[in-house]
């Protein structure tokens, strides 16, 4: 295994390319010496249930996004791309909107809106709860209930995926033994996670509260469920003001020992 990075990018395979330029903007001369190390794959689940959403054709729609893969895979089916057309599309990033906007629907990022309890609390300030339906797609875990935070609202959970937990190199294989103890023994530095499925995969492969990982790493969670599992394994653990991709990226600017 070549000698371990400075900082480590947990996030999917999918995620990647687009991840790839964010922090080609935030860290231009580190980025051939991050560590992209997936932690979870994620992995599109039959939209049988769609059938079941029994649509309300006199009822206001809104659709609710938190990442840009619930947007594509969303777009794909036909039912949701003609509710997405009918409705009042809100998102959760920068990301997930321009990702919206490519597909040719329209939306919006409310300017305090930085994750998905936030974008409840817009929702419950804005939407008349009364002859509206919510619609909020996404995956199967999700970092914060939407449904359970829109207690009152005509809300439904459309399942468009489902994380797997996988630890794996960027280019596929998994890790053999030999790299594990590599990585254990010789890393220093910063690890970014973004779900607690991504810190459940790490700790099942390295085990960092029994080695000197626990202290030699520096987690950073995107948000608050994701810092409570970091705080599990890691003596460590921060979380940007923003809780975004691009907020991680803005915030590890400051504790990446970069050249620039």
């Amino acid at each position: 295994m070549e000698e371990c990075k400075k900082l480590v990018w947990t996030r999917s395979v999918q995620d990647w390319a687009s991840d790839a330029l964010i922090l080609r903007d935030y860290l231009p001369n580190a980025l051939p010496n991050i560590l992209h190390l997936p932690c979870i794959e994620l992995q599109p689940l039959p939209l049988a249930n769609v059938a079941d959403l029994q649509i309300k054709e006199d009822h206001d729609s809104v659709c609710l996004f938190t990442s840009p893969h619930a947007v594509k895979l969303a777009a794909q089916n036909p039912q949701l791309a003609l509710l997405m057309q009918r409705s009042q599309n809100f998102c959760v990033g920068a990301k997930t909107l321009k990702q919206l906007i490519k597909l040719g629907f329209t939306g919006t990022h409310p300017s305090s809106v930085h994750h998905a309890s936030s974008l409840g609390d817009f929702i419950k300030s804005q939407i008349n709860p009364v002859g509206t339906q919510i619609f909020a797609l996404g995956g199967v875990l999700r970092a914060c209930d939407l449904k359970e935070e829109l207690k009152g609202f005509d809300c439904h959970e459309v399942q468009l995926y489902q994380t797997l937990i996988k630890l794996k190199h960027s280019h596929g294989p998994g890790f053999t033994e030999d790299e594990k103890s590599s990585f254990i023994n010789g890393f220093s530095g910063i690890v970014c996670f973004f779900s607690p499925s991504a810190v459940k995969a790490f700790a099942e492969a390295f085990a960092p509260r029994e080695n000197r990982l626990f202290s030699a790493i520096t987690s950073v969670a995107i948000g608050g469920t994701t810092r409570q599992a970091c705080n599990a394994h890691f003596e460590k653990v921060l979380m940007p003001p923003e809780c975004s991709v691009e907020g991680v990226a803005a915030f590890i600017k400051n504790l990446y020992p970069s050249k620039e």
